[in-house]
């Protein structure tokens, strides 16, 4: 099953990115004996409950229809959907503009300082996440 092999790298890459399996089930409050199982593969991936995968993945957006994903992202206040490596889709305030990122282009009507504030008090970034971003702009911008 593809999806259940997607599921299963995108679990591996959660742990990488949080440290380890107990790090990632405190942050996503699932019982680390339960990640520790499907991670490890003692419990298959396609038994897992729709609550323990929506609280693993909590960024995850499902489209079961084929909607556009910009648009329906409207819905989330601040967003982005990358649709490549130097473009893609953000979604601010509801309002949804196309973006080219290029570290030596001038980014216009962004201003750095607003940005480094949204990003110092982003729940959803980990202070690891925050530093890099960070240091981007104080390197790029």
């Amino acid at each position: 099953m593809m999806l259940a092999k997607k599921i299963k790298r995108a679990l591996s890459r959660a742990v990488k990115h949080a440290g380890s399996v107990y790090q990632l089930a405190v942050r996503t409050r699932v019982d680390p004996a339960i990640v520790a199982r499907f991670h490890s593969g003692e419990r298959n991936i396609e038994n897992m409950t729709i609550s323990t995968f929506d609280r693993l993945f909590p960024d995850m957006k499902v489209s079961f229809f084929g909607e556009d994903s910009a648009a329906s992202s409207t819905s989330q206040r601040n967003t982005i959907d990358v649709g490549g490596e130097i473009t893609g889709m953000i979604v601010q305030d509801g309002r949804i503009d196309a973006a080219r990122f290029s570290a030596e282009a001038e980014v216009s009507g962004i201003d750095p300082v607003v940005l480094a504030r949204k990003i110092r008090k982003s729940e959803k970034l980990t202070p690891e996440e925050r530093l890099k971003f960070l240091d981007f702009l104080d390197e790029e911008l």
